[in-house]
C-alpha cells in the first residue's frame, strides 16, 4: 500500500526530502507545511498552510498520513513532536526536551562536558562587565555565541580582536536567551557534518558532508547556516570516521540514554577536524542539516521512504546505507547582504526542473509561484548536482547557478575546489561507502 508523508518545514532541506520521497515507488503523496512555492514544481508534492501544530496533527489524522517528518528546529522546540505523539501518530523528530540539544548552546555544551565529548572550552556570562573583562584579556581568535540559536549570523561569530568582541558581546547579550552569552576557544580546521538516523535503539550513518559555513570564499566573512558543500569527503578516512564514532557519536548516544533524551530521527554533529586529525564537536542539530540534505540525498541509493518509516516505528536495523559512486555538490544562493542585512522582495526566477535527476534546483525562503519568486531574509535557493567526476560535478553546479535569474544574488565560488587534489589520487579514495 502506497504511503503518505507529511514534512514540517519550509527550507531547501525540506524541499530535498519531498523530492526524494516523491520519487519512491512506495509513496502516494507528500505534503509539506508550510513549505515553499518552489516545491509545487515537484510531481506528487503539495504544500499546506496550517498555523498550529495541534491542527497539523489533526490534519495528519484526517489525511491518514503514514509518517510525519519534523525537520526544522523551531517546531521541535515548540512541542510539535509531542503534539503528534499524544495522538499516537508516527513521527520523526526531537520532542521538546531533547530539542534543547540544538536550541540552547549552554545546555548542549554542558551535556558534552558531562559525557566526555571533545569540544572547545567555553565560558558563559550573564553580566556584561564580566564578559568584557574576560574578552579584554583573552587570547584571540575566539568564538562568541548566543545561548539561543537565533539567526545563523548572530548565534556564532568568530572574532579576532577586542574591539569587535565588545560590540558583538553587547548585541548578543541584548538578544540572547536568558541574557546569556558564551565565549568559546576557536579551533582551526576543516568542518564536516556527520549525521545519523536513529530509531531509539539502532542507528545508521549518513554520508559525511564537507560544509562551507562562512559567507565568503576561503572561509571569510560572517557565519551562515551553510553556503554549500560536497560529499563524499575523501579526507574523512575510515580511521578518522572511527574516531568520530568512538569519541563523539557513541558518548553522545550513551549520554542521551542516561538522561532519557532518546528519540527517533536525524541527529547531526557539526565537527571540526584540527591539524592533528582530531575531531571536536561544535554543535548538535536535531535534524539533518541544510545544505547537507540536498547533497547526501542526491547520493543515497536506499529507498528514503522505507528508511524513514523503519526509523519512525523502531525497526531501522543496523545495515549500512548504500551510496552512489561519484560526487554530489550543492551551492546555496542568498540575497545580497546576507547574512547581516539582506535585500527582501528581490525578484528571482528558477529554471524549470530538468528531467535529469542529477541536477536539481531547491527553493528556500521564497514567496511567489510558478518559476518566478520573491526573496525573503535567508538563503533563497540552492543548486545540487551529481557526477562520477568531481570536476564535472563542480562545473555543472556553477553553470546551473549562473542560470538563476536573480540579480543581486551571492554564492561562494570555491565549493569543491579542494577536490582538484583528490582527483589525481587513486580511485580507492573516491566513492567510499561509509558505514
Amino acid at each position: 500500500m502506497n504511503k503518505r508523508f507529511l514534512i514540517v518545514g519550509s527550507e531547501a532541506r525540506e524541499h530535498a526530502m519531498a523530492w526524494k520521497l516523491a520519487r519512491s515507488a512506495q509513496v502516494e503523496h507528500v505534503y509539506v507545511a508550510p513549505g515553499n512555492p518552489a516545491m509545487l514544481r515537484e510531481p506528487g508534492v503539495s504544500v499546506v498552510d496550517i498555523p498550529s501544530y495541534e491542527e497539523l496533527a489533526e490534519f495528519a489524522c484526517r489525511e491518514k498520513i503514514d509518517c510525519t517528518v519534523i525537520s526544522a528546529a523551531a517546531p521541535m522546540v515548540r512541542g510539535a513532536v509531542d503534539a503528534f505523539r499524544q495522538r499516537g501518530l508516527t513521527v520523526l523528530g526531537a520532542p521538546k526536551v531533547t530539542a534543547e540539544l540544538e536550541a540552547s548552546k549552554y545546555f548542549s555544551k554542558l551535556f558534552m562536558l558531562r559525557h566526555g565529548v571533545p569540544t572547545p572550552l567555553q565560558r558563559s556570562f550573564k553580566n556584561p562587565l564580566e564578559a568584557l573583562g574576560y574578552l579584554r584579556n583573552c587570547e584571540y581568535p575566539v568564538v562568541l555565541k548566543s545561548d539561543e540559536r537565533t539567526s545563523s549570523y548572530q548565534s556564532a561569530i568568530v572574532l579576532d580582536r577586542f574591539l569587535d568582541a565588545r560590540w558583538a558581546c553587547s548585541v548578543l547579550l541584548t538578544s540572547a536567551r536568558n541574557g546569556k552569552v558564551l565565549v568559546e576557544d576557536c579551533i582551526k580546521g576543516r568542518e564536516i557534518s556527520y549525521t545519523i538516523l536513529m530509531d531509539g535503539t539502532n542507528w545508521v550513518a549518513m554520508c559525511p558532508f564537507r560544509n562551507y559555513k562562512q559567507i565568503g570564499n576561503a572561509d571569510r566573512g560572517g557565519n551562515t547556516g551553510g553556503m554549500g558543500g560536497y560529499a563524499p569527503v575523501p579526507w574523512v578516512t575510515p580511521d578518522l570516521e572511527q574516531r568520530i564514532v568512538s569519541r563523539i557519536v557513541l558518548p553522545t548516544l550513551r549520554g542521551m540514554q542516561q538522561e532519557h533524551l532518546q528519540y527517533r530521527g536525524f541527529l547531526s554533529f557539526d565537527i571540526i577536524v584540527d591539524d592533528t586529525d582530531a575531531p571536536w564537536l561544535l554543535d548538535f542539530n536535531t535534524s539533518i542539516g541544510d545544505p547537507e540534505a540536498q547533497t547526501t540525498l542526491m547520493l543515497l541509493e536506499d529507498d528514503f521512504a522505507d528508511l524513514l518509516v523503519r526509523a519512525a516505528i523502531g525497526e531501522l536495523g543496523r545495515a549500512p546505507l548504500c551510496w552512489r559512486d561519484g560526487w554530489a555538490m550543492t551551492a546555496s544562493l542568498a540575497p545580497n547582504g546576507y547574512p547581516k542585512t539582506t535585500v527582501v522582495g528581490q525578484s528571482l526566477a528558477l529554471p524549470a526542473q530538468s528531467s535529469d535527476q542529477n541536477l536539481r534546483y531547491f527553493g528556500g525562503r521564497l514567496t511567489g509561484q510558478g518559476n518566478r519568486f520573491l526573496t525573503r531574509d535567508e538563503r533563497c535557493a540552492s543548486v545540487t548536482t551529481f557526477s562520477p567526476d568531481a570536476r564535472c560535478c563542480r562545473e555543472r553546479m556553477y553553470q546551473a547557478a549562473g542560470r538563476v535569474d536573480g540579480g543581486l544574488l551571492v554564492w561562494r565560488t570555491d565549493i569543491g575546489s579542494e577536490l582538484d587534489f583528490f582527483a589525481e589520487q587513486p580511485a580507492s579514495l573516491r566513492g567510499i561507502r561509509y558505514h
